[in-house]
Order: C-alpha cells, then structure tokens, then sequence
C-alpha cells in the first residue's frame, strides 16, 4: 500500500510539474534556452535604418507574430545599434508601442535574415484607465511572440545573449528596460 501511494504521489506531482510548465510557450522556451549561452558580443557604432513602418522585411516579420508594422502605436529613433560575434556583424533594432510599453527587439544579419522577439504587455484602456492583459499572458503579464525571416541559426542565439547582457528579460518587464 505504501508503494501505490508512493506512486500516486509521484505521478501527481509529475502531472502537476508539467501542467505549471505547459504554459511556457515555443518564444519562452526559445529565450531560456539561449539567453545564457557563452558567446562574446561586441558592440560597434550606432547607425541609422528603416522603421517598422517603412521597411519591407520588419514588415513581413511583424505579420508573422500577428503584429500591425502599420499600427499608430509604433515609436522608434530610426538608429540600431550594430553588433559583432564570431567575425559577423549584426544589426539589432528596437521599437515599442506608446502607450503600453510592448516591445520589438529584432536582429539582422548582412544577408537580410531577420530574427525577433515582441513581448505583448496586452494593451492600455484610456476609457477606464486600466492596464487589460493578453489572455495568453504569463505569470508576469507578458505574452513573448517571436519570429524569423530566412534562415540563419546564429540570430536567436545572439539577439538572445546581446539582451540578456543588457539585464533584459523578456519573459518579465520592468520600466528600467525602456532606458537599456
């Protein structure tokens, strides 16, 4: 009898352990697996490039992760910051929703590949003044979407490292993030 609830204790906390984990989704589990991964990122200048708004590629990866490039919402400085890791350069842009701090991080490499994350903070109610969640959200009110444009398997990888060097999780938000 002990063993049989020994098994039954053990098989519900399996259960439980993969029901508290199922929630994780495919852009969550993207993130952890490559946001610590040992690779050194140097940065190198700052250069001008294409909004969301105006540029083709951003446009088409936005359309992947169910996003509007035309959405009125959409604020950038038109400069990305242009990285190094392992002899390439990379391009990584920024942009983010005005009024309810969601965020685009995108990373291009010099063929044109395209890798990026959007953490959905759900969307602010000017009429209730009210923050309202995604119904997909995790624990900590974000939904992570991600997205890629051609193949390049070094993307994720480095867009990954270069936020998770900046203190940036995506799987959480923090108003701290807007200034990084």
């Amino acid at each position: 009898m002990k063993i049989q609830m020994f098994l039954f204790t053990l098989s519900l906390s399996a259960a439980t352990y993969a029901n508290d984990h199922s929630s994780e989704n495919s852009c969550e589990k993207t993130w952890n697996e490559n946001k610590n991964i040992q690779i050194n990122i140097q940065k190198e200048k700052v250069v001008s490039c294409r909004d969301v708004w105006d540029d083709p590629k951003k446009s088409e990866l936005l359309k992947k992760m169910g996003l509007d490039p035309k959405n009125k919402q959409w604020l950038a400085t038109g400069e990305c910051q242009q990285i190094r890791s392992e002899q390439k350069t990379y391009t990584i842009y920024k942009a983010h929703y005005q009024h309810d701090s969601s965020d685009l991080w995108v990373i291009q490499d010099v063929q044109g590949n395209m890798f990026g994350y959007f953490r959905d903070m759900g969307h602010y109610d000017f009429a209730t003044d009210q923050h309202i969640r995604n119904k997909n959200a995790n624990k900590n009110g974000v939904e992570l979407k991600c997205a890629s444009v051609g193949q390049s398997p070094n993307l994720i990888k480095n867009l990954s490292v270069y936020l998770q060097k900046r203190a940036i999780d995506m799987q959480n938000f923090s108003y701290d993030d807007l200034s990084k």
